[in-house]
């Protein structure tokens, strides 16, 4: 199977838009920080620094996070209308 080579937006605002998305979803699925950290396969100390600065955010603690909400990952970096 070829490699596949997973671009990431450049945009420091992808990562902020990931973190509204997270939370608002967070609140709808009654997770909490520590479950969404151990699907993001981090401490529960590094998730809280990620929330403080979530451009230092990487992938694997993305889509893990994602997964674990339920929602695409596509769906949580994208900026939508309230």
């Amino acid at each position: 199977m070829p490699k596949v080579k997973i671009m990431f937006p450049k945009t420091p605002t992808a990562g902020r838009i990931f973190i509204a998305n997270m939370e608002k979803y967070r609140n709808i699925n009654e997770k909490s920080d520590q479950e969404l950290a151990i699907a993001g396969r981090m401490s529960i100390g590094t998730y809280y620094n990620r929330r403080k600065c979530p451009e230092q955010m990487r992938l694997y603690e993305m889509i893990g996070i994602s997964k674990a909400l339920g929602v695409p990952l596509t769906v949580m970096i994208e900026e939508r209308p309230v």
